[in-house]
C-alpha cells in the first residue's frame, strides 16, 4: 500500500511538470553555507600570554566554507602588537614590543569576507623583578674600624648602606620597624643640618657597587652589622634587608701628636689610631706635670677635674656633661697665653665614658719659641691727673725713631697672662679693627702723654682699680719689635654722693616706653635704664648685683656710655621693649663706679601686640643707629679675662666660658652623629 501512494505522488508530480512553460521550468541552485572563522579554543576562551621581553609569536585559526581569492586580515589599534604574517596556512603570525612595566592587552581583530568578526586577546604581562639583594663583604678589622663593600644585584636600584652595633638592630622586633627607626634617624639628622628629609637621605642612597669603605669609629670588641636595603628617593624600602655580621677586635690605641709653635702659643693636632674611642688631650708647664705622679695618677686627677668643671658648667645653667669635654677621632687646638722659650708637655690618654683608663699617658714635650727683638727700644711709663675714671699716661721711649702702641688692661687680667700674650691680644684686637699699621693713629714716636678716655678710646675705668700700661715697639706690618714694658696705676677711690634722683614713667605702648629723670644735682653723672622687672628682682645675688652685671655686658659691648646722662632728662625706649613685659626703670649717680643707691620707679608692664600687627624692628640702643661709633671698647678684656670661678686644676682647656664654643661635636650627648656609634655611613 505505502508503495502505491508514493508512486501515485511522483506521477502526479511528473504530469504537473508537463503542464509548464519550457523557459521556466529549471529549478534554482542551492545557496552556498557562509565562510567561518574557527579558532582553537585555547586561543578562544582566554587571553593569549606573550613574554615581557617582546619578539614574535603566532596562534592558529581555520576558515570553514572558504570563498575563493578572499584571504584572513588580522588588525588591532594596539601598537606594541604589529607586523602580521599570513605565510603558513592556518596559522597568524605577529610581533610585539618589550613590556613598558605595566600588564597591558592587544585586542586582535579577524576579518574575512562574509564571516563574523573574531577577536583575539593577547596579554603581556609585567615582567618579573628579580628580589634585590647585595653581596656585603667586610674585610680589613681591627680594634676600631673596618673596610666594607657593597655591591648590589642591580645596579640601577637605589639603597641604603649603613653599619650599626649587633646589639641595636637586633634590639627591634621586626626588619619593618628597624627601617623605620633608620627612617626617623635620618629625619633627625636631616633636623639638625637644617635639610628636608628628601635631601638629607638622598646622601644616605647610592646606586651600584660601592667599592671598598673604610668605616671607622667603631668601639672595640663590638660586634657589628654592615647592612643593605633597597629605597627609593620618597624614602620607600624596595627590598628585605641584606646583612653581614663582624666583630671588632681587641682594643688598642696610639696618639700621633703633631704641634707647632711660636713663643707665646702652641697649635696641637691630635690623631688616634683608634677612631672609635674617647680621649682627653691636653698642655701643661712641664715643670708642673713631672709633678703629677704616675699616669694612673694623672688620669685621675684630670678625671676629677673635669668633672669639677662640668659640675661648675652646670651650676651656671650649661647642659653639658664631663664627657663632652672629651674628644672621639682627630682633634686639634691651639694653646695660648704661653710662656716664651718654655718647655710644655702635651699629653693625651683614651678612657671610658666612666673614666676608666684605656691606656696609659701619651707625652709630647714641647718648647716655645724665644721672642727675639728686632728693636732694642726701652720706654719709660709715668702717670699723672689720676681721677676716678681716667689718667694720663707719659712714654718716653730711648729710640726716638722707634714706633710704638700703648694699651690698657686691668690688673687682674695682665696677672693671668704673659707680657707677649697680652701683647699679642692687643695686636689681634687692632686687626679686627682693621688698623693701619703703617699709620699714625694709635701709633706713637718720641715723648708723647696720652689720655686713657681721649686719645686710648678706653671709656670710663673703674673706680678704685688697679690696671697696667703695656707698651710695645710694632712694625708698620703689625709685628712686635721690642720687648714688653709695664706699669701699674690705681685710679681715685669712689666718691659717694648723696644725690637723689626722681623717676615718673609715662606713654607706655607695646613696644616702649619713656620716663622723666630729675637729679637733685643737674651737674653729676647718672646711669639710667630700664630692667626686665622678675629678672631683677629675683636674680640670687641681689638687685645691686644684678645692676654690676648688667653694666658690665655694656661695658663689654660699647654701650655703656649711652646709658649716662646728667640734669633732667627724658629717657626714650620707644621702640625697643617686648610686648607683655614687665619693666622697672632704674636711675643712680656714676663716676667709675655706683656713688648712690638704686633709684626705681614703679613697675610697668607694656601692653600685648596687636593682632595681626607686624613686629618692628628692635632698636640695640637709643638714640637711632650707632653705626657712627665704635662698635665696643678698644679693650681686650673680653678677649682674654678667665673667669677667675672656673676651676683649672690640672686643665688648660675649658678653663673658661670661651672654651665652651671649642667642643667637639661628636663629644655632645643627645646628638645624632656618626662618631656616636650607632650609625655610621660608608663614608
Amino acid at each position: 500500500m505505502k508503495r502505491f501512494l508514493t508512486f501515485l505522488f511522483a506521477a502526479s508530480a511528473l504530469l504537473a511538470g508537463g503542464c509548464s512553460d519550457s523557459d521556466t521550468d529549471d529549478p534554482a541552485p542551492p545557496e552556498a553555507p557562509a565562510p567561518v572563522i574557527k579558532l582553537p579554543e585555547a586561543v578562544a576562551a582566554s587571553p593569549l600570554s606573550v613574554s615581557p621581553e617582546g619578539g614574535t609569536s603566532w596562534f592558529e585559526y581555520e576558515v570553514e566554507n572558504p570563498v575563493e581569492g578572499e584571504a584572513i586580515a588580522a588588525s588591532t589599534t594596539d601598537a606594541w602588537v604589529h607586523s602580521f604574517d599570513y605565510s603558513v596556512s592556518g596559522r597568524i603570525g605577529f610581533a610585539f614590543d618589550p613590556s613598558e612595566g605595566e600588564v597591558r592587552i592587544a585586542n586582535v581583530a579577524l576579518t574575512y569576507k562574509g564571516a563574523e568578526k573574531k577577536v583575539v586577546t593577547l596579554l603581556q604581562p609585567a615582567p618579573e623583578t628579580p628580589e634585590l639583594t647585595f653581596d656585603i663583604r667586610v674585610s680589613g678589622i681591627d680594634g676600631s674600624s673596618a673596610v666594607v663593600a657593597w655591591t648590589p644585584s642591580d645596579d640601577t636600584a637605589s639603597y641604603v648602606p649603613m653599619v650599626v652595633e649587633k646589639s641595636l638592630f637586633d634590639s627591634y622586633a621586626t626588619e619593618a620597624d628597624y627601617i623605620r627607626s633608620d627612617i626617623e634617624y635620618i629625619q633627625g639628622q636631616a633636623d639638625l643640618a637644617g635639610k628636608t628629609f628628601a635631601e638629607m637621605l638622598d646622601m644616605f642612597l647610592t646606586t651600584g657597587p660601592t667599592g671598598e669603605q673604610t668605616i671607622s669609629g667603631l668601639a672595640s670588641d663590638t660586634d657589628y652589622y654592615a647592612y643593605a636595603y633597597g629605597m627609593t628617593a620618597e624614602g620607600v624600602a624596595t627590598s628585605a634587608i641584606s646583612k653581614t655580621e663582624f666583630r671588632t677586635g681587641p682594643f688598642s690605641c696610639e696618639f700621633a701628636i703633631a704641634h707647632e709653635e711660636t713663643e707665646s702659643t702652641c697649635d696641637v693636632e691630635v690623631t688616634p689610631s683608634n677612631t672609635g674611642c674617647f680621649y682627653y688631650f691636653d698642655l701643661a708647664a712641664k715643670a708642673d706635670f713631672d709633678t703629677w705622679g704616675t699616669d694612673a695618677e694623672i688620669v685621675a686627677s684630670v678625671v676629677a677635674d673635669l668633672k669639677e668643671t662640668a659640675a661648675y658648667y652646670q651650676a651656671n645653667g650649661y647642659d653639658l656633661d664631663w664627657t663632652d669635654f672629651l674628644s672621639i677621632g682627630p682633634d686639634g687646638y691651639e694653646f695660648t697665653k704661653l710662656s716664651p722659650d718654655t718647655e710644655y708637655v702635651v699629653y693625651a690618654f683614651a678612657l671610658t665614658e666612666e673614666g676608666r683608663p684605656l691606656t696609659g699617658v701619651t707625652r709630647e714635650t714641647v718648647r716655645t719659641e724665644a721672642f727675639v727683638p728686632t728693636d732694642d727700644c726701652t720706654f719709660g711709663i709715668s702717670f699723672r691727673n689720676v681721677s676716678v675714671t681716667a689718667f694720663d699716661i707719659s712714654v718716653r721711649p730711648s729710640n726716638a725713631a722707634t714706633r710704638y702702641y700703648i694699651g690698657v688692661c686691668s690688673k687682674e687680667l695682665f696677672d693671668k697672662n704673659t707680657p707677649s700674650s697680652i701683647a699679642d691680644a692687643f695686636i689681634e684686637m687692632e686687626n679686627g679693627y682693621e688698623i693701619d699699621w703703617a699709620g699714625n693713629e694709635y701709633i706713637w714716636t718720641g715723648d708723647v702723654t696720652v689720655d686713657t678716655d681721649t686719645d686710648l678710646a678706653m671709656g670710663d675705668l673703674d673706680a678704685g682699680t688697679d690696671y697696667v700700661a703695656v707698651v710695645f715697639g710694632v712694625s708698620t706690618e703689625g709685628v712686635r719689635t721690642t720687648e714688653v714694658a709695664s706699669a701699674v696705676q690705681r685710679t681715685s677711690e669712689l666718691v659717694p654722693s648723696t644725690m637723689t634722683i626722681g623717676l615718673n614713667v609715662r606713654d607706655v605702648t607695646a613696644s616702649g616706653a619713656k620716663f622723666d629723670v630729675t637729679p637733685s644735682n643737674t651737674d653729676e653723672v647718672y646711669f639710667a635704664d630700664v630692667f626686665v622687672y622678675d629678672e631683677y628682682t629675683a636674680y640670687d645675688e641681689g638687685k645691686e648685683a644684678y645692676a654690676e652685671v648688667y653694666m658690665d655686658i655694656l661695658k663689654a659691648y660699647g654701650l655703656f656710655d649711652y646709658s649716662l646722662y646728667s640734669g633732667n632728662r627724658t629717657v626714650d625706649f620707644t621702640d625697643m621693649l617686648e610686648p607683655s613685659t614687665t619693666y622697672v626703670a632704674v636711675a643712680f649717680g656714676y663716676n667709675g663706679g655706683r656713688t648712690t643707691k638704686i633709684f626705681e620707679s614703679e613697675p610697668f608692664t607694656t601692653s600685648a601686640a596687636a593682632s595681626g600687627t607686624v613686629a618692628k624692628t628692635v632698636r640695640s640702643r637709643r638714640h637711632g643707629s650707632l653705626g657712627a661709633f665704635r662698635p665696643e671698647r678698644r679693650s681686650i678684656e673680653k678677649r682674654l679675662l678667665v673667669d677667675a670661678g672656673s676651676p683649672r686644676g690640672t686643665l688648660a682647656r675649658f678653663s673658661s666660658v670661651a672654651d665652651l664654643r671649642e667642643l667637639p661635636l661628636q663629644g655632645l650627648r643627645g646628638e645624632p652623629s656618626d662618631a656616636a656609634g650607632l650609625r655610621l655611613r660608608r663614608f
